[in-house]
């Protein structure tokens, strides 16, 4: 199957949490997505839960080892079709107009490199406990604009982005330069050569994990 956008899910040992990412993904609106869930050898019930589903939009392999974090980022990068690309938590969720939001304004304009949004923070329990949104409204702006307001201490961007997979190669992806940070490795390559789009709406959930 080719899809426009695909979701990639690496998963490992989040089983309490694997069925709540999921079943917002399949709910979205949008249609024309996958999802793509790379088990890094859990030893929890996750490849149970994965399996119960035999919706045709979920491609899913399960390592017979474990990877480590980007090698299982990049095993469902290799697996996925899409032109767009969001790198999902297991332990995360979406919203049901995301992908639609989202990929509405990366249609719009080729030098747009990625689309985010506002989020919400959420607790074991899953009560919200905070939101974030660094804009209350929509905008497609120059990323140097971005890249500035992070030199001067500021998160602009979420951690679930939409992004173009061919400005994604094109600055080298995922970096293997670091253990930590590695998705804001990326936005920062990507923000210095083109433009980010960000949508004024609370459209995904994020588990707060306790320090």
């Amino acid at each position: 199957m080719t899809a426009r956008v695909s979701v990639l899910v690496p998963s490992y040992n989040y089983a309490p949490q694997l069925r709540r990412c999921i079943d917002s993904v399949l709910a979205q609106r949008y249609e024309h997505f996958e999802l793509v869930i790379s088990d890094d050898a859990s030893s929890d019930d996750s490849d149970a839960i994965i399996r119960s589903y035999s919706d045709p939009r979920l491609v899913y392999e399960r390592q017979p080892r474990n990877l480590g974090m980007v090698p299982n980022w990049r095993r469902c990068l290799a697996l996925a079709s899409g032109q767009y690309l969001l790198l999902l938590g297991a332990d995360d969720y979406l919203k049901p107009d995301m992908l639609a939001r989202c990929a509405q304004v990366l249609d719009r304009d080729p030098e747009i490199a990625f689309c985010h949004t506002a989020a919400e923070f959420f607790d074991e329990s899953g009560e919200i406990v905070s939101t974030t949104g660094a804009f209350k409204r929509s905008y497609v702006v120059a990323g140097t604009e971005l890249a500035e307001g992070y030199l001067k201490g500021r998160r602009v961007v979420n951690s679930a982005s939409v992004f173009r997979r061919s400005c994604f190669e094109a600055v080298g992806g995922w970096s293997d330069d670091y253990k930590n940070c590695m998705d804001l490795d990326l936005w920062f390559r990507m923000l210095l050569r083109y433009k980010v789009g960000y949508v004024g709406e609370i459209l995904v959930g994020f588990r707060s994990h306790p320090v």
